[in-house]
């Protein structure tokens, strides 16, 4: 098992390969790299340092390969990346036994992900595959960070649509 120091350490190191790559257009190279980071950060989320860096480094990853995936023409793979992203942030947020700390780090980071994914939905316009998922995904932010009473008391919100 890597010690927290050593996994945070390999991580930067894979990502910071993958952002020269990316930066020499190098993109199936970039895309490599962010991959087995992503795969390491998953494989070692719960042994990071903090809940905030680890929240913070798997918005990196996952934003990491959602933009090497469009230079690749790939939307539909971005847009999905994108949605899963912070899809996972919205439900660790929500999870009744995620720790505290965890639960808060995922609340401040899905602003990442959601202005992602806003960017995303607006620069793809009405593509037939992309925007569908994308418009869903917000949808489903919308509902989940309703509180009750603003669900009983705005009852227009649940059709309409995020911008």
């Amino acid at each position: 098992m890597m010690k927290q120091n050593d996994i945070c350490h390999a991580w930067k190191a894979v990502t910071h390969e993958g952002n020269a790559h990316f930066h020499a257009c190098a993109y199936v190279q970039a895309l490599a790299c962010y991959e087995h980071a992503r795969s390491m950060l998953l494989q070692h989320f719960e042994d990071w340092d903090t809940p905030d860096n680890a929240v913070a480094a798997l918005v990196v990853s996952y934003l990491n390969l959602a933009d090497t995936q469009q230079r690749l023409g790939r939307s539909d793979e971005a847009a999905d990346t994108l949605c899963m992203a912070h899809e996972r942030l919205l439900m660790c947020s929500c999870h009744p036994a995620a720790e505290p700390a965890l639960r808060a780090a995922a609340c401040r980071h899905q602003r990442e992900t959601y202005a992602a994914l806003t960017q995303f939905a607006h620069s793809q316009g009405h593509d037939s595959r992309v925007s569908p998922l994308v418009q869903a995904c917000l949808a489903r932010t919308q509902a989940l960070t309703q509180t009750p009473a603003q669900m009983t008391h705005e009852p227009g919100l649940a059709g309409s649509h995020l911008h």
